[in-house]
């Protein structure tokens, strides 16, 4: 999956800062010498009607207002990779409708926060 950083490069970067924040609150360590995880996130997406997912065991309970056929909708897809096993371990998709102006990087944050709140999974 590919993320254009030329559309919005102003939201790729708020996400950015919130994802890092996000995980960093749960205690993870970013690295980029032989990381254990990698976290890969996709934004804007036109329809999930697109995506052909994979069902992995840790799918998150955690959707939020699917609606992929409704105009001014934005998803966020987050997936995270064991690179040790490079298996899916745990993914999150989440949309909502897009009106106003953008919100604040304290208000993404706690979007995320919400988004992400069942990674780890149990077991």
């Amino acid at each position: 999956m590919k993320v254009s950083r030329e559309r919005r490069p102003d939201i790729i970067e708020v996400l950015t800062k919130g994802i890092y924040k996000v995980f960093a609150d749960m205690g993870m360590k970013f690295v980029s010498d032989d990381p254990d995880l990698e976290i890969r996130y996709a934004f804007g997406l036109a329809s999930t009607k697109k995506l052909k997912l994979k069902p992995i065991q840790n799918e998150s309970d955690a959707i939020v207002d699917i609606k992929p056929d409704d105009d001014g909708t934005a998803t966020l897809l987050v997936s995270i990779r064991d690179l040790k096993t490079k298996q899916d371990v745990w993914r999150v998709n989440a949309s909502r409708p897009v009106s106003g102006p953008l919100l604040t990087q304290d208000e993404v944050n706690r979007e995320l926060a919400a988004i992400l709140s069942d990674f780890p999974p149990d077991g």
